[in-house]
């Protein structure tokens, strides 16, 4: 196509593209379905009222200027509440905001649900109980925070890295049936009492062992070896 009288387009090509947005009357955001990108386009349709998610023809010139001429396929209008309106694009459907940070979006082709918040989210059941299922639950937060009355876990297998662990009980019950400790360098223990209870056999090995008293020390037994 060549250049106009009036300077119109030059050297123009059409490619199919989706309206994102009405900036302004007259103009639309649109992408490009070939991988173009996204650009504004001035309407040359008489009659279209555009809505985001329309598939539309736009026409650009060597200039970068682009003209919806033609409407592919109109999508209904919005649905809208406050700043936030529906969006549909291809397989995904999403609401989003008027600067278009992303609240919610479901995308059909990849099963996926991605649901976003600038501020505080909240999940709440007074009355109920809310439950998460999946394959494979990640939490990433620079803190976690828990409070609850009671606090039950069960699993086949648990695993904790840390720096460092503080743990901090009115009292402290463990059970296991074998149970195996291995310090790299000190291990202490301080206590008012320490009572030891071993039903059959106590054995302690060292290079070298030290017990002191500041008053007496008994040893009882049927038989005391030394040496």
């Amino acid at each position: 196509m060549k250049e106009t009288s009036h300077g119109v387009l030059a050297s123009a090509t059409a490619a199919e593209a989706v309206v994102l947005g009405v900036p302004e009357p007259g103009r639309v955001e649109v992408r490009l379905t070939d991988g173009g990108g996204m650009l504004t386009a001035r309407i040359a349709v008489v009659g279209y009222d555009p809505h985001t998610g329309d598939r539309v023809l736009v026409l650009t010139n060597a200039r970068g200027d682009g003209y919806v001429v033609g409407v592919l396929l109109a999508s209904t209008p919005a649905a809208r509440a406050g700043d936030v309106s529906v969006r549909v694009e291809g397989s995904e459907i999403g609401l989003y905001r008027d600067d278009g940070t992303l609240v919610l979006r479901y995308d059909a082709e990849r099963g996926e649900t991605v649901l976003a918040s600038p501020g505080d989210l909240v999940l709440e059941a007074r009355e109920g109980r809310v439950r998460i299922a999946g394959a494979q639950l990640e939490l990433t937060a620079a803190q976690i925070v828990q409070k609850t009355e009671s606090l039950v876990t069960e699993a086949g297998s648990i695993a904790f890295s840390t720096d460092r662990w503080e743990l901090r009980a009115n009292r402290l019950k463990e059970r296991a049936r074998d149970a195996f400790i291995d310090v790299e360098n000190l291990m202490q223990t301080r206590a008012g009492q320490l009572r030891t209870i071993a039903r059959r056999t106590m054995q302690l090995f060292a290079e070298r062992t030290s017990i002191r008293s500041r008053e007496d020390t008994a040893v009882d037994g049927k038989r005391v070896l030394l040496g």
